[in-house]
């Protein structure tokens, strides 16, 4: 991972792939788990490919000290979006009964 600046974001590390291609990344993924696309249909492909679980995924919305307003899943959740094209699900779990 290397460390990248956006001016339009706020101020904190964001971490993508060395050479930034996360779409990509995850497309590499996809075609690795079904390199002969054996589970495409005609008329889509059958998602998902990929399922990330995330287990007591509340650890994820803890505010570090110094950032008030970020936190990993607000910058995991960022990067999701950018994939959502590709055929990865994300799953949230938690024993917890109230999550902000």
């Amino acid at each position: 991972m290397e460390r990248v600046s956006n001016n339009n974001e706020p101020d904190h590390c964001q971490c993508v792939p060395k050479g930034g291609d996360l779409v990509g990344s995850a497309e590499a993924l996809c075609r690795f788990i079904d390199e002969h696309r054996l589970l495409d249909s005609e008329n889509d492909a059958r998602r998902p490919l990929v399922v990330l679980a995330f287990d007591e995924a509340r650890v994820l919305t803890d505010n570090p000290p110094d950032k008030e307003y970020w936190n990993v899943f607000t910058e995991l959740r960022r990067y999701l979006r950018f994939i959502r094209d590709v055929p990865i699900f994300s799953l949230f779990l938690s024993t917890a009964g109230c999550l902000n």
